[in-house]
């Protein structure tokens, strides 16, 4: 399956372009995400636990994926979607507009602990450009190749710090530079601890943001598929995440036969999928459908 949706990526990209392709895979996304089990259940619990009225903080927005679910969902809360690389973010904004949501405020930026000039690749494995693994280059050795740009990063307490609105929900997904996200948004998570959904993959960043947040008060949870049920983490491990507001740090993952873990109370939300999580026709669907307006644009 994995060789199957990379071929469809490989031929999409040279009949529609890049520009073409990003925005036929981000609706193609969008409308399928009620059926991905490998994040959909986590950040779809996560939009759960939102007032509905406040502000979203987007960082990583890629190509407006979870913008636009989360757009959708609460036409009443503004969401503000940071994306530093250029076509990542002309993508944004094409998706953006084609869903015609009046409650997003786009950021040619990313976010960091500072403002400060990076570079970033957007890696290019096997002759595929792969945006959903964009990240800074920091120093870290890199498997890929690809295209570098020298972005511009900003702060979370830089913008909303001294803004009026409060701030509900923070969704971080930059590829193991959550750490340097929630240290430059320390104000902004004592002030209004806002629900987080992240994934501090790497062992050093995954460790680095509990350290950050535990003092603010926040705990951690893994919600276990196989288990149907949330459980106590005590030592963290790789997984999405949810942070939340009482505050705590809820996640998805596989459940590991572990002392780490304990039984929580949070078992009430529960999903039920009734189709598979790829049909290798949809995209195909989905190019009839808008790759026509995706070429000419």
């Amino acid at each position: 399956m994995h060789r199957l949706k990379n071929r469809i990526k490989w031929i999409l990209q040279r009949i529609l372009g890049f520009q073409g392709y990003l925005l036929v895979f981000s609706f193609f996304k969008i409308i399928t995400f009620c059926w991905d089990r490998a994040e959909g259940e986590a950040f779809r619990h996560f939009l759960t636990l939102l007032p509905g009225k406040g502000i979203l903080i987007d960082a990583g927005a890629n190509i407006g994926i979870m913008t636009v679910l989360a757009a959708r969902r609460f036409p009443q809360m503004v969401i503000h979607a940071f994306e530093p690389l250029p076509p990542n973010f002309q993508a944004l904004s094409r998706i953006v507009g084609l869903f015609r949501l009046k409650n997003v405020v786009l950021h040619p930026a990313g976010l960091g602990a500072s403002e400060q000039q990076v570079q970033m690749r957007l890696p290019i494995v096997d002759g595929i450009r792969q945006q959903g693994i964009s990240h800074v280059l920091d120093g870290r050795e890199v498997d890929h190749s690809g295209s570098d740009y020298n972005v511009r990063l900003e702060t979370i307490d830089q913008h909303f710090h001294e803004c009026g609105g409060r701030v509900v929900g923070l969704k971080v997904d930059v590829e193991d530079y959550e750490r340097f996200v929630f240290e430059g948004a320390r104000k902004v998570l004592q002030r209004d601890h806002p629900w987080i959904y992240a994934e501090p993959g790497e062992s050093d960043n995954r460790e680095a943001c509990f350290r950050l947040l535990e003092p603010l008060g926040y705990t951690a949870w893994v919600w276990s598929r196989a288990e149907k049920n949330w459980w106590f983490l005590t030592t963290p491990i790789r997984m999405r995440c949810i942070i939340s507001s009482s505050p705590q740090l809820v996640c998805e993952g596989a459940l590991p036969s572990s002392s780490s873990f304990r039984a929580n109370p949070l078992s009430s939300w529960n999903l039920k999928f009734l189709f598979p999580l790829f049909s290798p026709g949809i995209p195909v669907v989905i190019f009839l459908l808008i790759g026509p307006y995706a070429i000419r644009n």
